[in-house]
């Protein structure tokens, strides 16, 4: 579906029809939903975003993408000369305060020659779940020690996101130097580790130290650096900075976080207070920042729209769902329904299932009435009320002592799934 996906951003209304019927006829299939069921609830059960947005999307990458690698389509873009008429100039136009201020990737292979990583802190000792702080700060000193034998000067750095504000700090104990830097730019937590790490490197430089060992509780940093074909301009610039300095070598080391290591608490509680005492910084757009800031502003464009649509169709299930979600209920990990039961709870959290009000609103069937109680045969009724299966509710107290679906949900969530799919065995019901 996102496959050139650019190329229809502009296109006519028509078209896009048809691609989005082409989209939700097998969402719906895969779902196991019947075809009166809303598209919005669709596309939210599935966790997805309808096509439309979906298209916005990936034209926004490609346009993060030229810009970001200096592609010959780059100075189009930036200089506004692209026509009216293409899906790029709707998106960069919309997106333009980000797109401005997306960093230049260096593509040419950089070389780390002077920097060594650690990223396995326990080595042979332990397991980090088997360890306890005591263990940890024993080991912690150890390899402190064996650094400071061996002349290296010693930077503890971390980073923090605190209510959308980035902040990264660095600790020099030796000469009681702590710094903290900040930016209002909503950054992934990777990109605040990072920072910090660079400005460490960068008053070590103005130190004049020879040798240093970075000590971080940020993995992912540590990955990232040692990836030489990396295309985040943090790491890069790390690496350059390195390169074109005196220093004979730097040693990045992983240490575990929030285990009471004295150095790492002060760095931490320094990045987050950032804003308060540090120095404001300006960090252009990395690839994946620039891409999930757009992607989070679209997000919120299609929660608008699905909260405004759950008002008028789908409201029960608006009720258990009133904001989007970045993952469907059955891909959690407790979950453990077969495939054929997920369609059956999809069906009954949509309200549009196999049961005779369903069918009548579809004109399948003439009656809507239940043949036991002469009352309207919805799911509700099935599950909660219908005297035909009253024998086999009684075993299910969970049934007995609820009347709609909603209320069920919102007190049990998803445990009560299996449940409902084992009393409709029961029943021989496949709603």
């Amino acid at each position: 579906m996102d496959y050139a996906a650019s190329t229809f951003a502009k296109i006519p209304k028509s078209a896009l029809q048809k691609l989005s019927i082409c989209s939700n006829t097998n969402l719906r299939r895969c779902l196991g939903l019947i075809r009166s069921t809303p598209t919005h609830v669709i596309y939210h059960m599935a966790a997805e975003m309808p096509t439309s947005y979906r298209i916005e999307m990936a034209t926004a990458k490609e346009i993060i993408k030229c810009i970001a690698y200096n592609l010959p389509m780059k100075k189009i873009i930036i200089t506004d000369k692209l026509s009216k008429n293409t899906s790029y100039y709707k998106i960069y136009q919309k997106y333009k305060l980000i797109f401005y201020n997306i960093a230049t990737i260096n593509t040419k292979k950089q070389s780390l020659r002077k920097i060594v990583t650690d990223d396995n802190f326990f080595k042979n000792t332990a397991k980090n779940k088997e360890c306890n702080k005591n263990i940890i700060n024993t080991i912690l000193k150890e390899k402190i020690h064996l650094l400071e034998s061996q002349q290296f000067e010693l930077i503890f750095t971390d980073g923090s996101i605190k209510d959308n504000i980035m902040g990264a700090a660095f600790i020099h104990e030796k000469s009681n130097t702590t710094k903290s830097f900040y930016s209002n730019k909503k950054v992934a937590s990777m990109t605040a580790e990072l920072i910090a790490i660079q400005k460490a490197v960068e008053f070590a430089i103005i130190q004049n130290f020879k040798k240093i060992a970075i000590l971080t509780d940020s993995l992912s940093s540590i990955f990232a650096i040692k990836n030489e074909e990396s295309n985040n301009h943090i790491v890069q610039e790390i690496i350059e900075i390195i390169n074109a300095s005196n220093l004979d070598k730097i040693e990045i080391h992983y240490i575990p976080a929030h285990k009471n290591i004295n150095q790492n608490e002060k760095a931490d509680e320094a990045a987050k207070n950032a804003n308060q005492n540090g120095e404001r910084i300006r960090i252009p757009w990395t690839i994946k920042d620039a891409i999930k800031e757009i992607e989070n502003k679209i997000r919120k464009e299609w929660e608008t729209e699905y909260k405004g649509k759950i008002t008028n169709k789908g409201k029960d299930y608006g009720q258990i769902y009133p904001e989007i979600i970045k993952k469907p209920w059955f891909q959690k990990k407790n979950t453990k329904l077969e495939s054929r039961d997920i369609k059956v709870i999809n069906r009954i959290l949509s309200n549009h299932t196999f049961c005779k009000d369903t069918l009548n609103k579809m004109n399948i069937y003439d009656d809507n009435s239940c043949e036991t109680c002469n009352t309207i045969e919805n799911t509700n009724h099935i599950l909660f009320h219908c005297n035909k299966y009253a024998n086999i509710r009684s075993k299910y107290p969970l049934l007995q002592n609820h009347t709609t679906l909603i209320d069920i949900q919102k007190k049990y969530g998803d445990k009560m799934y299996n449940t409902i799919t084992s009393f409709l065995k029961q029943c021989k019901l496949e709603l």
